[in-house]
Order: C-alpha cells, then sequence, then structure tokens
C-alpha cells in the first residue's frame, strides 16, 4: 500500500496540545465536518515528536494504508496540535512532494484522517474522514502519509 519515503522523517517541535484545527490560522480552508468529526479529542501535551513519511504506491482505502503501516493505529496518530504544527512548518516542503498528505488522529472512541493539501503559493487547506472511509485513493495523485515514529 505505502513505501517509505528516505528523508521524511521532519521532527515536530513540542506541543501544548491546546491547538485545533478549526481553529488554526495555519489553514487557508478547513473543512466544517471537523465540528462533527473532532468535538471529543483530548488535549494533552507532547514532547518534540518524530515522524515518518511514506508515499502511496498501491490504491488504497484509509483502513489499508494506515495498517499497512502498523496494526497499533495508536503509535501512528498525531493530535490536531501536532498536524498543526508539522504542517507549519513543512509547507513548503509538501507543496514540492506531494498533491496531499494524510495525518491519522483520533478522539477518545474513534479515529480520523486530516487529508492536507498545499498548494502551489503553500496555502494549505484540511479536509476530515472518519478512517473507516469506502473512498479509494489512487496511487497516481502523489499523496502521503505522515505519522508519528517512535523507533
Amino acid at each position: 500500500m505505502v513505501a517509505p519515503i528516505l528523508g521524511c522523517g521532519k521532527v515536530i517541535r513540542a506541543t501544548r496540545g491546546e491547538k485545533k484545527i478549526l481553529d488554526s490560522d495555519v489553514f487557508l480552508y478547513k473543512e466544517d465536518d471537523f465540528k462533527n468529526f473532532t468535538d471529543f479529542e483530548e488535549s494533552f501535551s507532547n514532547e518534540k515528536t518524530q515522524t515518518a513519511g511514506f508515499k502511496l504506491v498501491r490504491d488504497s482505502k484509509f483502513v489499508q494504508i494506515f495498517t499497512s503501516i502498523s496494526c497499533n493505529l495508536d503509535q501512528l496518530c498525531l493530535t490536531q496540535n501536532q498536524i498543526i504544527e508539522f504542517v507549519r512548518d513543512n509547507r513548503k516542503w509538501m507543496s514540492k512532494n506531494c498533491n496531499m498528505a494524510f495525518f491519522l488522529f483520533r478522539d477518545a472512541q474513534n479515529y480520523f484522517v486530516a487529508m492536507v493539501l498545499i498548494d502551489a503559493n503553500t496555502a494549505a487547506s484540511v479536509f476530515v474522514d472518519p478512517l473507516g472511509s469506502k473512498k479509494v485513493w489512487e496511487a497516481k495523485e502523489d499523496y502521503i502519509v505522515i505519522v508519528r515514529d517512535d523507533e
């Protein structure tokens, strides 16, 4: 489903866990569905966090994409605050290296995928779907996956 992107591991600076995507100034456009899907995310601070990047190499649904990296989805999740900081610090790199980036996050009961699109002017837009979405993402579209990498 995915292949590692060499040299893609980025470090997310320490966060206090208080920022939510809907309230962030990093994204020019934020899909309204964030209100429905993300009301209950637990907020907590995080030390610096290493990430790993993967390129989609086979047409896949989100569940297939993330479980091909690890069956322990909690190990892959970032907080909304970490997603904000990753995009803030890496938007130029993202605009050159992918059409859209997928980030796994969760609330108390469910997993979601934030889909971040960076345009040629490095303006960021974010969309959200539940992990169980039936949409099949095509590998030919240069999608990447960014996950927490605790190893």
